[in-house]
């Protein structure tokens, strides 16, 4: 008796094709992750029209060497007020 086996031939992350399906069904896509957590729902088709979903949560950190320390910063409006005549 034959065995089949079906292929992956469409992956889509929140209902958009992700980049790209390799041969071996490995998908590739970019996503752009701003700090704290984000879901991505991935939904996989397959050559049988059979689909399976997950849900994959990523939680993005700003390195501290990025961060903004705003006690650094200076309030520049009445300066802004004076020479914006």
């Amino acid at each position: 008796a034959g065995h089949s086996s079906a292929s992956i031939v469409r992956v889509t992350l929140d209902g958009v094709p992700v980049d790209r399906v390799d041969a071996a069904g490995n998908f590739f896509t970019t996503v752009n992750l701003s700090e704290g957590p984000r879901s991505y729902r991935f939904v996989v088709t397959n050559s049988y029209g059979v689909t399976a979903e997950t849900t994959l949560t990523l939680e993005g950190r700003v390195p501290e060497d990025r961060r903004i320390d705003v006690d650094q910063l200076i309030d520049i409006s009445s300066w802004l007020r004076t020479y914006q005549r």
